[in-house]
Formats: C-alpha cells, sequence, structure tokens
C-alpha cells in the first residue's frame, strides 16, 4: 500500500489586497506642551501597506483641528510595496494658532483601500497661552433688552484673563457705543489687572443718559499689548432705547413769530400752552411750566409758572392757561422762552421753546388783501367784508384808537361775507378785527 501520496498541503494569504494604514504621528512630539502661536514645526507620521498590492502614489494626508475648525492641512504623495512601512514628512510647516486642547489627524486617501478603520491616526495636543485675556459677556445694557429715554447707562462688563501669565500691570478695558444713526455716543477705558484664571466684573465710572430712540450698538474689547488669541478680545450686542413716557411742548400763546395789534386783545389776557402725553408706558405725571417774556424796546418783563398733572388715558393733551395777565397793548417786540419740567418725561428735546413775536399795527396789509375783500373805505355807512379762498369769518369787532371796543359781531359758522354797520360812529381812525 503506497500513502506518499494521500495529502496535498497547499500555502495561501489571508487578508486584503489592497491596505493603507495610518500608524502614528512622530512630530510634534505629543508629549511636550506648546505655546500658542511660538514656533514652526515640520509634521512627520509613520503609514505602512498591509496589503498584499502596492501602493503607488497614494495621497496621505495631515489635518490640525481645534472644536471641529481646520487650521492646518498638509498632503503628501507616497509608494509603498506591501509589509512595508515610511515616514511621511509634510511640507507646510505647522504652527500651534489655537489654544486649549488641539489634534492633529494622520488620514491615508487610497481610493480603492478595502480596510478603512485603519486609515485615520488621531493625536492630542495641548496647546497653552501665556498672555491671553478676553471678554466674557456684556452684562449691562443686556442684548436685546429695552431701555426709557432718559435712563441712566453705566456699562459692566465681564472680563478673564485666559491665560497662564498673571496680568499685573494694568491694561485697558474699552467700551464704545453707537446711537442709532451710528455715531459714537460712549467711549470711554477702565484700567484692569488680572491674575490667571481670574474673572472680575467691571463697572465703568463714567454714565450717560439715553435721549433718541431706537437701536444701540454696544462693544466691549480688551487692549492688552501682548495678547496672543485676539478673537476673543471683544463681544458686541445691539439693545433697544423707547419712549416710555413724554410730555411735549406742542403748542403756546402767544404763537410763535406771529404779529398782534394792540388792544386786540383786554388786559386779562392770559398766556397759555398745550402739553401733549406720548409714550408707550401708561404714566401719570405731575411737574411745572413756566414762561417769560421780555419786552426787547422797553422794560416791560412777564414771568409766571404753574403746575399741571397729566394722564395718558383722561386727558393726553392738556391745555394750561397762565393766571398772570400778560398786557397786550405795549407795541414792542417780544422774547419769549417757555418750559416744562416733570417726574416721568422720556424726552427733554421738546419740553422747551423759545421764539419772538410782536404787538404793533400792520404796515402791509398784502396778507389781509389776499385773504378777504374789505370796503368801501372810508364809509359813511355800511362796510362789507367778503372772505376769498375758503376762508370763513367767525368774530368782528371794530375799536377806536384807545381799544375800547364799539362793534361786535358774531357770524353763523362757515359764513364767508359779513355787513357792519358804521353810520353812527363820528368820524375818525378805527380798527377791524377779523377771526
Amino acid at each position: 500500500m503506497n500513502t506518499s501520496n494521500d495529502t496535498l498541503y497547499s500555502t495561501f494569504f489571508y487578508g486584503f489586497e489592497r491596505d493603507a494604514k495610518a500608524d502614528t504621528i512622530i512630530l510634534p512630539d505629543p508629549i511636550a506642551t506648546y505655546e500658542l502661536n511660538t514656533g514652526n514645526f515640520v509634521p512627520v507620521g509613520v503609514i505602512s501597506n498591509l496589503g498584499f498590492d502596492s501602493l503607488r502614489n497614494t495621497a496621505v494626508k495631515m489635518e490640525g483641528t481645534k472644536d471641529g475648525q481646520l487650521f492646518y492641512i498638509s498632503s503628501r504623495f507616497v509608494s509603498l510595496d506591501s509589509s512595508q512601512s515610511t515616514q511621511v514628512v509634510f511640507d507646510n510647516n505647522l504652527v500651534f494658532s489655537k489654544p486649549g486642547n488641539v489634534a492633529l489627524r494622520l488620514i491615508t486617501l487610497h481610493l480603492n483601500d478595502q480596510n478603512r478603520s485603519n486609515d485615520t491616526f488621531i493625536q492630542a495636543y495641548k496647546v497653552q497661552v501665556s498672555n491671553d485675556v478676553g471678554v466674557d459677556s456684556i452684562l449691562f445694557p443686556i442684548a436685546s433688552s429695552r431701555l426709557a429715554t432718559e435712563s441712566l447707562v453705566k456699562p459692566r462688563i465681564s472680563i478673564s484673563n485666559y491665560g497662564i501669565a498673571h496680568q499685573s500691570s494694568d491694561f485697558g478695558l474699552n467700551c464704545r457705543i453707537l446711537d442709532p444713526k451710528g455715531a459714537i455716543i460712549y467711549d470711554e477705558n477702565e484700567q484692569v489687572t488680572l491674575d490667571s484664571a481670574e474673572t472680575k466684573t467691571i463697572d465703568f465710572s463714567k454714565s450717560f443718559t439715553l435721549i433718541d430712540t431706537g437701536t444701540y450698538t454696544i462693544l466691549a474689547r480688551t487692549l492688552l499689548g501682548t495678547d496672543q488669541y485676539l478673537p476673543n478680545d471683544s463681544k458686541t450686542h445691539q439693545f433697544i432705547v423707547y419712549n416710555s413716557s413724554n410730555n411735549e411742548l406742542s403748542t403756546v400763546f402767544p404763537e410763535p413769530n406771529k404779529r398782534y395789534i394792540p388792544h386786540q386783545f383786554s388786559d386779562t389776557l392770559r398766556p397759555s400752552i398745550r402739553i401733549t402725553k406720548t409714550g408707550e408706558d401708561n404714566l401719570a405725571d405731575t411737574g411745572m411750566a413756566y414762561m417769560h417774556i421780555n419786552a426787547v424796546n422797553s422794560t416791560y418783563i412777564y414771568t409766571d409758572s404753574i403746575s399741571f398733572i397729566l394722564n395718558l388715558n383722561t386727558n393726553p393733551d392738556t391745555i394750561l392757561i397762565f393766571n398772570k395777565p400778560f398786557n397786550s397793548n405795549i407795541k414792542d417786540s417780544f422774547n419769549t422762552q417757555v418750559w416744562i419740567g416733570s417726574k416721568y418725561d422720556g424726552y427733554k428735546p421738546d419740553d422747551s421753546l423759545a421764539f419772538q413775536f410782536s404787538v404793533m399795527f400792520a404796515t402791509d396789509l398784502s396778507h389781509i388783501k389776499d385773504r378777504f375783500e374789505i370796503g368801501p373805505n372810508p364809509t359813511k355807512g355800511d362796510l362789507f367784508i367778503k372772505a376769498k379762498s375758503g376762508n370763513s369769518i367767525l368774530h368782528l369787532v371794530i375799536i377806536d384808537s384807545k381799544g375800547k371796543k364799539l362793534i361786535e359781531q358774531n357770524n353763523t359758522a362757515g359764513q364767508s361775507s359779513a355787513k357792519l354797520n358804521m353810520e353812527h360812529l363820528p368820524d375818525g381812525f378805527y380798527f377791524l378785527l377779523l377771526n
């Protein structure tokens, strides 16, 4: 019996035909601690061919990442026979430009690789920062907050020292605020020191008052000259300023830039003003109104004040009549100042008026002729008055040169003509007052 040829032995290989592996990263040394933005490094990685087939011009990539953000990338092409390994020196110099925990990734990019599980090797690194301060948050005004006009604002900023070095010398913290038109209305600095890992809340010493309504922008930034990492140096956001409660001095009597006729009013004429209350908040308010009138060419002075109560629901428009009468028989020009003051007034620019009016006889009748036909003049009997261009005549008065009222007549509303009988008056000059 022959048993020598009963068994056949064969040798075969088990594995992948194409399998490029990222083994490790040699440089930079993963044990060392690195300084932010300090030093240039040439990355070196090791890759192996674990497949049966040779690798020809296979791409290999090195990436640096921080929190998913890429800060370094470089590529090379390698060729390897089966079971060979090689070091890959990358062309681009590496700078650790991100602080904290970062990672380098060595990646093989063979298009037909049959084993993807070993294509990437990741190495962690620690990047420290000696000098790094930054703004944590703007604590006041808060982002998207609503502040009433006339609010007093004093910025409050939180800052931290993220570096390992103590900042024992003063450095600047700047706060800048822009109004709704983009104009800089606040630009102040505070001097600060910070120990490593310390956080401080800085209250700015200078405050300012909000005037205009609209959207404001606030920007806070640290000003450390040796700062190695700038992205965390500033914070910015917007806030809203609205009209909470406003008392507007809307109209006034005597009217600005108007000419009145002597004796047009009796000596009991009392000046008046209209205050209009507006605003988003329904705030009742109390205050005082003041009027000062002084004649330009004489010594006559008028001064008076009056208190008021305003409520948006009951009387948004309030007419105040001063107690002291104004002498309207003095022929002169008058400089006038009117102002109001109240507790919850949210907008001061509309609280005062300064203007001039006059009391004197007319020397130019063209503005009257454009609006009325009056005649005959002189007359021995009836005087006819007719309004033009849709004007109406409500009230007519005839006075003499001493201001004495001789004839007074009221018309029906909307009536555009009138007749006055003057035949009983003696010859002389008279004045016609029309409303």
